[in-house]
């Protein structure tokens, strides 16, 4: 994933660290982890308007990570996809919901939407989150573009009322 200031200089890039390598309930088998290697860093940029944290994809499932990143200041987290029509009904609004209201951070979620050429078809749903879990934008299954205005202050207000990240204990299982 590149992030791109508005005079095209590549800020920051991303490189997936949690390969989806799954076997669907359908029977469908995906191992992205036999085309791609995955990445070891977790970014964040300091853009014009926000520290934007980068993620890809399956990288929801994996809630640690969208809280290191807020907890080192990502305001706002992207998560362009390619979630499968399967899995996308059943968990793509619940987890990107569940990480805006964790992390207290804006979700700005594209996704790949249709029939692609290997067939696999892809859920769509692009999404923008606010820090409260409010869905503020969502496109459909139709390819288009979202966009919205977002108030960074709701995300101080989102960690002040709620200060999961600084609440951290220890334990034993």
């Amino acid at each position: 994933s590149f992030l791109i200031d508005p005079k095209g200089n590549v800020i920051g890039r991303y490189d997936k660290i949690h390969l989806f390598d799954a076997i669907l309930s359908s029977g469908k088998k995906f191992y992205e982890s036999k085309i791609y290697s995955s990445g070891s860093k977790a970014v964040i940029c300091d853009s014009s308007i926000a520290k934007i944290g980068l993620t890809i994809c399956f990288d929801i499932r994996f809630p640690y990570l969208y809280r290191d990143l807020a907890k080192n200041g990502a305001q706002i987290i992207t998560v362009p996809s390619a979630f499968t029509k399967e899995t996308g009904e059943k968990h793509w609004h619940i987890l990107l919901r569940s990480r805006a209201i964790e992390t207290g951070a804006f979700i700005v979620a594209p996704a790949q939407t249709g029939y692609h050429s290997n067939g696999r078809e892809t859920y769509g749903h692009s999404l923008i989150i606010s820090p409260s879990g409010k869905i503020i934008s969502e496109m459909g299954i139709k390819p288009g573009v979202i966009v919205s205005q977002i108030n960074l202050s709701e995300v101080k207000k989102a960690r002040e009322e709620i200060p999961v990240l600084n609440l951290n204990k220890t334990y034993k299982i």
